[in-house]
C-alpha cells in the first residue's frame, strides 16, 4: 500500500505539469508580443481563420467566432509572421470593427 500513496502525487503533479505546458501553447504571447501597443489590449486581437471578398472590395475576416468587415481603402500593415491577424474593437451596435489588420507580404 505505500507504494499507491507515493505514486498518487507523482501522478496528479504530473498531470498538473501536462495541463500547465498545454495552456501555456494555447496563449497568443509570441503574436501579442509583436502588436503594436496602439492596436491590441491584450485580447482583441486574433489570427483571422479565412477572409471572404465582398462585391464593393471590401473583406469579411473571420476570426474564430468573430466577423468583421474590413473595407478596401483600411491600411494594412506588415504580418510578422506567414498569417492574416485582425485587432478589433465593438461598437454599442454589437459590431465589430477593424482596429489593425496585419498581411504577410505587405510593406
Amino acid at each position: 500500500m505505500p507504494k499507491l500513496k507515493r505514486a498518487f502525487p507523482i501522478a496528479v503533479t504530473c498531470a498538473i505539469l501536462v495541463f500547465l505546458s498545454a495552456a501555456a501553447r494555447l496563449t497568443p504571447v509570441q503574436a501579442h508580443s509583436w502588436y503594436p501597443q496602439s492596436c491590441c489590449n491584450d485580447k482583441d486581437c486574433r489570427v483571422v481563420d479565412k477572409v471572404d471578398p465582398l462585391p464593393d472590395g471590401a473583406e469579411l475576416f473571420h476570426a474564430g467566432s468573430i466577423t468583421v468587415i474590413v473595407p478596401r481603402q483600411f491600411k494594412r500593415l506588415p504580418s510578422q509572421d506567414s498569417q492574416v491577424h485582425l485587432c478589433f474593437y465593438r461598437v454599442f451596435t454589437g459590431e465589430y470593427r477593424p482596429r489593425c489588420v496585419f498581411v504577410p507580404g505587405q510593406s
